[in-house]
């Protein structure tokens, strides 16, 4: 391992360390907890789990509305790129967390940190 890459994954697992001690002092959210809570990624293939979350998340609400307007906001093709493209990002993210890629999903996590901060708060929504 060269210096460079040897830099680059120290500073990864430093990164990766920060948003662990993050979880734990905000959140009560300890490395166990956190991974215990992914048991869900033992009893489906994740392909099933993106393909629920896609419906779940995006598709079964405003935009599927939309779709199905009168004056055609969304084309088929339309939905059908939507779709893909978040079905293949919702994948790609659980297949890092299944991967325990830690500082992969740090650097999203901390990117929608600095996006979408004037966005409401999230509610827990059971009736969904």
């Amino acid at each position: 391992m060269t210096e460079k890459e040897k830099e680059k994954f120290w500073k990864k697992r430093k990164k990766m360390q920060e948003f662990l001690n993050f979880m734990a002092e905000e959140h009560g959210i300890t490395t166990d907890k956190f991974f215990n809570g992914m048991d869900i990624l033992k009893r489906f293939p994740l392909e099933q789990i993106s393909h629920a979350l896609t419906h779940y998340c995006f598709r079964n609400g405003p935009v599927e509305d939309m779709h199905a307007s009168p004056n055609d906001q969304l084309s088929q093709d339309d939905m059908k790129t939507l779709n893909k493209f978040c079905n293949d990002k919702i994948f790609t993210f659980l297949t890092m967390m299944k991967e325990n890629k830690v500082a992969e999903l740090t650097d999203i996590i901390e990117f929608g940190l600095q996006c979408g901060s004037d966005w409401d708060k999230p509610e827990y929504r059971e009736e969904d």
